[in-house]
């Protein structure tokens, strides 16, 4: 994964260098370096860590569209 890649994906997701720092436990300054290719990219733990990021943003995007539903069926 190169840093271009590393800033698209985390901008899909809609987060913050700061947010995605904090969901992968390392330091803001850290995605930064990274998305800049100052620093070089744990592929493999990062690539992991993005798909679960991913995959908790679409179950709680789900959920606020079944609450959404639920609340104007009332």
């Amino acid at each position: 994964m190169t840093g271009d890649e590393l800033c698209e994906t985390r901008k899909r997701l809609n987060l913050k260098q700061e947010e995605l720092a904090e969901k992968l436990g390392v330091a803001a300054n850290t995605v930064s370096r990274w998305e800049r290719n100052d620093m070089a990219i744990p592929s493999r733990m990062l690539g992991l860590a993005l798909k679960q990021i991913e995959a908790e943003s679409k179950k709680g995007l789900i959920r606020k569209q079944i609450s959404k539903q639920r609340n104007s069926e009332k």
